[in-house]
Order: structure tokens, then C-alpha cells, then sequence
């Protein structure tokens, strides 16, 4: 027996892709939260302030954080769109 929430996916086309989209903006704040929390931690040279080697500046931390897990959040849907394709 069918259950039905499947027979509710199929009967919507393009409900699963419909998922797909909020799943990646999910991902990309918890990676982005990651990032964030572990430069803020590690204090790399080009999160810190301008003439401070221990202050850490929030702007560079946050726009760091946001580039960083849009890359790999790109890479990770190219990876697994040229992968489900393949199948």
C-alpha cells in the first residue's frame, strides 16, 4: 500500500524540486553559522580589524562567512546535480 504523502509528491510535479531549493537555503545557513562561529573563534588576519591583532571585526566576519558557504554550497549542488544526471 502507498502511502500518501508519496502519492501527494507524485501527483505535484515539481514538488520535490520545490524541496530541494528550501533544503539548500537551510544548508547554507548552518554552514554559513559554521563559518561564522569558527573564524570568530580562530581569528584569521582578514577577520580582524584594521591595525588590531586581537579585535575581531563582525562585518568581515559575517561577509566571509556568507561567501565561504556560498562556494561550497554551489560545489555541493553541482556535485550532486552532475551526479543524479549520471544516474
Amino acid at each position: 500500500m502507498t502511502s500518501t504523502r508519496n502519492t501527494m509528491l507524485e501527483a505535484v510535479p515539481g514538488e520535490k524540486q520545490y524541496q530541494s531549493h528550501w533544503s539548500l537555503l537551510l544548508w547554507f545557513v548552518v554552514v554559513a553559522v559554521i563559518v561564522g562561529v569558527l573564524l570568530f573563534l580562530f581569528k584569521p588576519t582578514w577577520v580582524l580589524k584594521t591595525g588590531s591583532t586581537t579585535e575581531v571585526d563582525f562585518a568581515k566576519v559575517l561577509l566571509w562567512s556568507l561567501g565561504i558557504a556560498l562556494v561550497v554550497i554551489l560545489i555541493v549542488a553541482l556535485v550532486r546535480g552532475s551526479s543524479m544526471k549520471m544516474c
